[in-house]
């Protein structure tokens, strides 16, 4: 499911030399984003029904700026630290991605409302992972 969802982009969002480390920290960031998937709150946008795998990856750029590291610099060594960042600052990764996303979807779409069904489509679409690579933190 998830290799369709991505189709051509599934490499660059899932490489294939993670270590476990990376992988549960991947798992802990994604569970945040898809529980607000799942039982959206009050506040959260539509785009976060659709952008759970976006966000999760927004929220992982976050974890390794506040670990001064690159994802290969993620290791056992630093699980501890890093998933105590996760506990304390989850959910503000977690707000300030979905402000990145309307930041990425306003710079692709602009002013004009964008229904589900385009959302839907933009989320498996390559544009919306370079505006968002292309946001500082």
């Amino acid at each position: 499911m998830t290799r369709e969802h991505f189709g051509k982009l599934y490499g660059t969002v899932f490489p294939d030399n993670v270590n476990g480390a990376q992988v549960v920290l991947a798992v802990l960031l994604y569970r945040i984003a898809e529980n607000h998937r799942r039982r959206p709150a009050e506040i959260d946008p539509v785009l976060v029904r659709y952008a759970s795998c976006f966000i999760a990856m927004r929220m992982g750029r976050r974890l390794l700026n506040d670990l001064s590291r690159n994802l290969e610099g993620v290791s056992h060594q630093c699980f501890p630290q890093a998933q105590q960042l996760v506990e304390q600052k989850g959910e503000a990764y977690f707000r300030a991605s979905v402000d990145d996303i309307q930041v990425a979807l306003k710079d692709l779409y602009g002013d004009k409302p964008v229904s589900t069904l385009q959302l839907s489509a933009t989320f498996r679409r390559g544009d919306l992972i370079q505006k968002l690579l292309g946001l500082p933190l």
